[in-house]
């Protein structure tokens, strides 16, 4: 039966099975063919580097062509270090003893209690039934729902996954037909209102947590909580204003909202049940601790872990202990594989090569000309994997790079924070697949909201960021 017709010859379903098959093969002879094309065209470096470099582009266009779940090349990843000789088991599987895994668990847990109790939904239903009266409405409520939900739920999954199922919810009552402009924009508001206010805080989301810990080896000071927030919450509550209102590029069609009907939904969760009165008020508690943490000395990552366990003890009991069957404990294997790749870089010698060969393109240079091209480096580089390998093999060496430089190295780390937020295609920020699925997103339409926001980013760090950091003092 035919599927499609060009040039009046009709596809068969059998020829569009082979096409995809040829696709298929294509994909895993170029993860194998060009990796190993690197090793053999490159015989002035290390062995040590070359097979580095060769592995860890096989990782990342494995990741890139989507042809397995991520989590599974992350986990191979650390073997294939370890077989062929560059690094050793204890280094190879040292992600599991870092703090970012402990942050990554209870951010996890805590995110699961504040869905599992409805706290997250009636935060989201109440910002929309403020605002939303027409599109700009919507798009300040979502904007708010996700100031809220980002300390309160640190993984961005959780929050895309919970602020999509309200808004669709929503698109579907006012009949708004997926692919539209309206729909795009909307969709799009909302990932957005939840994705970019994460380079806040240093719990943000499992690829901040992990940045913050390359970070801290790299200048072997530990970023507290509160320091980190000090120095990039302004700026991320900036740039989540700015990155939600880009959808308007794409000039969506006018809107008139019901707000009877949000409000509507909002009642429909009836009223605050006294464990979401409990958590509200232990939430409170915990973001408190991870504030202070200056002063107390209690690392973030224990504070979370201890946080996120008492849910289950008696006098909270919160959660159940059933619903720890809902925690997300693949992304721990995910993270735990991919921070291997700053760790081995670095031992085998690839950090030092590559601060070798670019700083003499960065020396002299003004400080305003370095960190807009660490930025463009971030975008190129975040383009090339997923956002958490992008941290874990570009972070270090920039962090190296600013030091031999003489600059701030937390200027650096932080620029590739910024940099790496802004994506252009979905493989690229897995939880967007998340929003992406339920078909309102016309890809043509959101190609353009993403690339407008990589050129709005580049204005953004010379005009706000970068004068706000000398207010500071970081630069």
């Amino acid at each position: 039966m035919a599927v499609q017709e060009i040039d009046n010859k009709p596809i068969t379903n059998q020829q569009v099975k082979e096409t995809i098959k040829l696709s298929l093969i294509l994909k895993w002879s170029s993860t194998l063919i060009i990796p190993i094309l690197l090793y053999f065209l490159t015989p002035s470096l290390s062995y040590s580097i070359r097979i580095f470099l060769a592995t860890t582009l096989w990782a990342i266009l494995t990741w890139a062509f989507e042809l397995v779940p991520p989590v599974i090349v992350a986990i191979v990843l650390p073997v294939l270090y370890i077989l062929s000789g560059i690094t050793l088991p204890a280094a190879a599987f040292s992600g599991f003893a870092s703090t970012t895994i402990w942050v990554t668990l209870g951010g996890l847990i805590m995110a699961t209690a504040v869905i599992q109790t409805g706290l997250a939904k009636r935060i989201a239903y109440r910002s929309l039934a403020l605002t939303g009266t027409n599109l700009i409405g919507i798009i300040i409520g979502l904007v708010i729902a996700g100031f809220i939900l980002t300390p309160l739920i640190p993984v961005i999954n959780a929050k895309v996954a919970l602020l999509a199922a309200a808004v669709v919810g929503i698109l579907q009552a006012l009949e708004i037909k997926p692919g539209s402009k309206a729909g795009t924009a909307i969709s799009m508001a909302s990932f957005l209102a939840v994705s970019a206010p994460t380079i806040g805080l240093l719990t943000g989301g499992g690829d901040i947590t992990l940045a913050g810990s390359l970070i801290s080896k790299g200048i072997g000071v530990t970023i507290s909580w509160g320091q980190w927030a000090s120095n990039m919450l302004i700026p991320a509550l900036i740039w989540s204003i700015i990155s939600v209102f880009t959808v308007l590029i794409i000039r969506p069609e006018k809107l008139t909202v019901d707000k009877n009907l949000l409000v509507a939904r909002y009642r429909e969760l009836g009223p605050m049940s006294k464990k979401e009165k409990l958590l509200v008020v232990y939430l409170l508690v915990v973001l408190v601790l991870l504030a202070t943490d200056k002063f107390h000395k209690i690392d973030s990552a224990w504070i979370l872990t201890i946080a996120s366990a008492l849910l289950f003890f008696p006098g909270l009991n919160i959660l159940k202990k059933e619903d720890i069957s809902k925690v997300n404990f693949v992304l721990l294997f995910f993270i735990a594989g991919t921070m291997i790749i700053g760790t081995v870089a670095s031992s085998t010698g690839t950090t030092g090569l590559i601060i070798k060969s670019i700083t003499p393109l960065f020396a002299g240079k003004s400080s305003v000309f370095v960190i807009v091209a660490t930025y463009i480096f971030a975008i190129v580089a975040h383009m090339m994997t997923t956002t958490i390998a992008a941290v874990s093999a570009f972070v270090p060496p920039i962090v190296e790079l600013y030091k031999h430089l003489g600059l701030n190295p937390l200027v650096g780390g932080y620029t590739m924070v910024l940099g790496i937020n802004p994506f252009l295609f979905p493989y690229q920020l897995a939880p967007f697949m998340i929003i992406y699925a339920y078909g309102y997103i016309n890809f043509k339409d959101a190609f353009k909201i993403n690339l407008f926001r990589y050129l709005v980013g580049i204005v953004f760090m010379v005009v706000i960021v970068i004068p706000f950091w000398k207010l500071i003092g970081l630069l």
